[in-house]
């Protein structure tokens, strides 16, 4: 079995058989470094996840055993019993490698999809910022990792802002609380050197003391310094 393997490698109209033989014979890890090697992460992604959740092992054992196995494995609800994939490092490292090459070509939901079965809601983030899909990553940053929501929002909220839509750029960052506060400052005072808004508008939100008692008195002061256009003391 581990010849006739050898030989569908060396084969490239027959290499998609190549793994067969040697997860006939419990040799899973050598099936999945061939797949890998020729960045084939799906079947190779796939092969490794079933054995992490004890296909194969049974299979073996019912072979073993010498008893005729009538009843079909259902890998699927396999995978959905084992609840400890994202634990195995090959498989997790598969996962990341597919999530790159989904990325490089162009697929990023796929890419997100990929770190998002192992649980890797940071990187999952990371790939929808790195394609500007910042609806989507906003959304993901809300419902699973919220350690990353200021920096959408502020992505966003610039967006907001070049598209000229001021009050949706305000609104996004008074999301963020206290650290929006400098980033709506300067927001707001380009608006109005550039006569987007009124200057009228921009004393309004100066004199707006409720933004300011959230404050401690060195972020007031540096508040008071951005609005006044002293960025040096600021």
């Amino acid at each position: 079995m581990e010849k006739y393997g050898l030989w569908l490698s060396t084969h490239e109209e027959r290499f998609a058989e190549a793994p067969l033989p040697y997860i006939a014979i419990n040799e899973v890890d050598t099936a999945v470094q061939m797949l890998t090697e020729h960045e084939e992460y799906e079947d190779s992604k796939l092969i490794r996840a079933l054995k992490v959740a004890g296909v194969y092992k049974d299979i073996m054992s019912q072979y073993e055993e010498h008893k005729i196995y009538e009843d079909i494995i259902d890998h699927h609800q396999a995978l959905k019993n084992k609840t400890d994939l994202s634990e195995d490092e090959q498989l997790v490292d598969l996962t990341k490698r597919q999530a790159e090459q989904y990325f490089k070509v162009g697929h990023t939901i796929l890419s997100c999809c990929a770190y998002l079965s192992i649980n890797d809601y940071k990187n999952a983030l990371k790939q929808l910022v790195r394609s500007n899909e910042l609806f989507l990553a906003y959304v993901l940053a809300t419902l699973l990792f919220p350690d990353g929501l200021k920096d959408v929002i502020l992505r966003l909220a610039y967006r907001a802002e070049r598209n000229m839509l001021v009050n949706e750029a305000k609104g996004l960052l008074n999301i963020i609380n206290e650290d929006g506060v400098y980033s709506k400052a300067l927001m707001l005072l380009r608006l109005a050197k550039q006569g987007l808004i009124s200057y009228d508008d921009f004393e309004e939100e100066r004199a707006n003391v409720s933004i300011k008692d959230k404050l401690s008195s060195d972020a007031q002061s540096v508040l008071d310094e951005v609005f006044e256009e002293n960025f040096e003391n600021a």
